[in-house]
């Protein structure tokens, strides 16, 4: 669901699935911004939540009762 090329914003538990890429950060750790946010939704979290990306920045790209992917719109 995210191109290989793309900058990636993740929870920690994902990033080992997605670090094949140049540009990877973690969610709870950085300032940065990119292109796809994917979202543990396993466990609450206070550093972010699903809120935090369903506005007119962010495309919803997958959302199921584990994990959440968001684009940013341009």
């Amino acid at each position: 669901l995210i191109p290989d090329d793309a900058s990636v914003i993740s929870s920690t538990f994902f990033i080992p699935n997605l670090s094949q890429r140049d540009e990877i950060y973690e969610l709870e750790k950085t300032e940065q911004s990119a292109e796809y946010y994917v979202l543990d939704l396993r466990d609450e979290s206070t550093s972010y939540s699903v809120e935090d990306y369903q506005n007119e920045d962010f495309e919803e790209v997958c959302i199921n009762q584990y994990i959440a992917i968001y684009k940013r719109v341009e």
